[in-house]
């Protein structure tokens, strides 16, 4: 089993659109923004690629790996987090 992470980029969902204000503000993003189809690609590499295969623990930025901050390689920090985590929701650690 493989596990990775990814951003899809600034995708056009329009998914918090209430009109009003906010079309004026979708309206001066667009040139920036990604369809729905683009939005999908790196998911569907990540998921679908032979060259993904068997890769896991990468964080994914228009279909490459890219290192992720300082903190998310602290082993410790991660193991505490699963501990409270694990804790939090009543499951043994």
């Amino acid at each position: 089993m493989t596990s990775n992470c990814l951003h899809p980029g600034f995708v056009g969902t329009r998914i918090a659109n209430k009109g009003g204000p906010i079309d004026l503000v979708w309206a001066l993003v667009k040139p920036f923004i990604l369809s729905s189809a683009q939005g999908a690609e790196t998911s569907i590499h990540a998921a679908t690629s032979p060259e993904m295969e068997g890769v896991t623990g990468q964080y994914l930025v228009k279909k490459k790996p890219v290192p992720t901050n300082e903190m998310s390689y602290d082993v410790a920090a991660g193991e505490r987090l699963w501990r409270v985590s694990a804790e939090m929701v009543g499951i043994p650690a």
